[in-house]
């Protein structure tokens, strides 16, 4: 059985993001500090947002899900 968030093709991806970013993660180093921090907290945070707003408990869950996601687009430039 899946929760409701684990069917969304949304989530999926986020899910798949993760592994890629702590990859990416390990090669930055110096003054990528910054970077490498928002870039983890953008690819852990994306699909618990996800996964709350898809609560049944949560009314206005969707605006916080395109709030986290847009944080994880914002984060994605600086590592291109």
């Amino acid at each position: 059985m899946q929760f409701g968030h684990e069917q969304r093709d949304v989530y999926r991806v986020s899910t798949r993001y993760m592994p890629w970013a702590h990859q990416v993660v390990k090669s930055l180093t110096g003054l990528d500090r910054p970077t490498r921090d928002q870039l983890l907290r953008a690819s852990q945070s994306t699909p618990l947002n996800i996964a709350e707003g898809k609560s049944p408990k949560r009314v206005h869950g969707l605006a916080e899900v395109y709030d986290g996601v847009r944080s994880l687009h914002d984060s994605s430039p600086r590592v291109r």
